[in-house]
């Protein structure tokens, strides 16, 4: 018998498709050299699959995490605000802020290194305003501090005693100058980039026939001294604007969560999330020439569309009601009253919005969203945890995973001015209150991120 060509038709099937593949199979009368089925088919398979694998790869990397880690079970605080990560002469420090005080402590044996501040308006004292608390920002190896009606900077550094038989390092923190702000202005972030700031402003309107209780929110570009930077045609440099109307003029209701800008600085750029997008300022000489006031060299970087949207539950409005009757800035008022009563008073959107918060570190932009596992704050285990999406500075996501988040508590605090986690070197490091030891855990989880481009 002479050797054969034939077409063979094979139909393969996978959960979730199928698919057919035809191919001219050489038959022999030499049975050795024939070839079985079963390898014709994983060997006409195999570039369909191909694909198909490295999306699942791509997809499994996209929620993965790595396992968590208790760094120490006992982190000596009271009433932790916020939290920032720096490498400083080749020192891993983490910076806690507490009420009035920032606390130094180390990365590699957790210990308490030192402290800064204590309550006053005096120079080196600290006094959080009344809805936002104090704020850190890192520009180098310096540290800005946000505090009431001024801004300290702090010069951070390593600093080497050598003493009998051994060498110790000793963190410092000198206070360079500080900077009393404008007391028209009401700022809600103040962060330093390069020999600038960029700031959140809330001011009273000042168009023609606006009501006193009219406000305007800007994201603006100021000075070294604090005063706004001008372009070439001499108008004040306004990044973001929108218009807001004061609780007194809503019948005292409150928004919640009320929607402000946030801003995080980066290699000398400026990143903001205006309520409906992420845009990128560079801040450097050419663009404050040449910026206009119709904010037309804006790069906006991140979108969000409807399927960003996460709808408010009825049970949030319960935890709210539960919360501003129990919290500080409000029991004195609420306290008796029932949730009915207290809802009177606030007003809820239809959708959260977007971005709850944003933090900018390590070549990656980190975004927390209100989406949750579980809304009932009861549910300790997915309760108390946050979905974030993770983009590199191209505005590429890169992650989307869920992280442990306090809820917020304050509801007259400006959303996204505290936190008790930040990002560093490709981890997650948070605050976890141990309830029944009445301590602080430091904790961290891998993210596995991938390299920065």
């Amino acid at each position: 018998m002479k050797n054969k060509g034939f077409f063979r038709k094979t139909i393969l099937w996978s959960p979730t498709f199928w698919w057919q593949d035809a191919r001219f199979v050489f038959v022999s009368e030499n049975p050795s050299e024939q070839r079985k089925p079963q390898d014709l088919i994983i060997e006409s398979t195999k570039s369909n699959l191909n694909p198909l694998l490295k999306k699942a790869e791509k997809r499994k990397q996209m929620f993965e995490l790595g396992p968590e880690h208790i760094l120490t079970p006992d982190l000596r605080i009271d009433d932790p605000v916020s939290m920032e990560a720096m490498t400083i002469d080749g020192e891993e420090v983490l910076l806690i802020v507490e009420r009035e005080k920032i606390k130094v402590y180390s990365l590699t044996n957790y210990q308490l290194i030192n402290e800064y501040g204590r309550k006053g308006n005096g120079p080196g004292e600290l006094t959080p305003y009344f809805e936002i608390p104090l704020q850190i920002h890192l520009n180098k190896d310096k540290i800005s501090v946000n505090s009431d009606r001024k801004i300290i900077h702090l010069k951070a550094g390593m600093l080497s005693v050598n003493l009998p038989f051994v060498s110790v390092s000793r963190f410092f923190l000198h206070p360079e100058k500080e900077k009393r702000l404008n007391k028209k202005s009401f700022f809600l972030q103040l962060v330093p980039v390069d020999n600038k700031y960029a700031a959140v402003r809330i001011s009273f309107s000042k168009k023609k026939g606006a009501s006193k209780y009219n406000q305007v929110v800007e994201t603006v570009l100021l000075d070294e001294n604090l005063f706004p930077c001008k372009n070439a045609q001499g108008e004040e440099i306004i990044l973001t604007s929108r218009e807001r109307v004061h609780p007194k003029a809503r019948g005292g209701k409150i928004i919640v969560p009320e929607v402000f800008p946030l801003v995080q600085v980066d290699e000398g750029k400026i990143y903001v999330f205006d309520g409906e997008s992420i845009k990128r300022f560079d801040c450097g000489e050419k663009f404050t020439k040449n910026i206009d006031s119709n904010n037309s060299s804006t790069e906006s970087l991140i979108s969000f569309n409807s399927e960003d949207r996460v709808s408010v539950p009825k049970i949030f409005e319960k935890y709210v009601a539960e919360h501003i009757r129990i919290g500080t800035n409000t029991r004195n008022f609420f306290q008796d009253k029932s949730d009915a009563e207290i809802l009177e008073k606030v007003k809820f959107p239809d959708y959260f919005p977007p971005v709850q918060n944003m933090l900018v570190k390590d070549g990656y932009i980190f975004i927390q969203t209100y989406k949750k596992e579980s809304y009932d704050w009861r549910d300790k285990e997915l309760g108390g945890k946050y979905e974030f999406k993770i983009y590199n500075l191209n505005g590429q996501l890169l992650k989307k995973v869920f992280l442990p988040v306090d809820d917020i508590k304050d509801f007259l605090k400006a959303v996204g001015t505290s936190s008790n986690y930040t990002f560093h070197k490709g981890k997650f490091i948070y605050l976890h209150e141990n309830l029944e030891d009445e301590e602080w855990e430091l904790r961290e989880i891998d993210l596995k991120l991938p390299p920065c481009k």
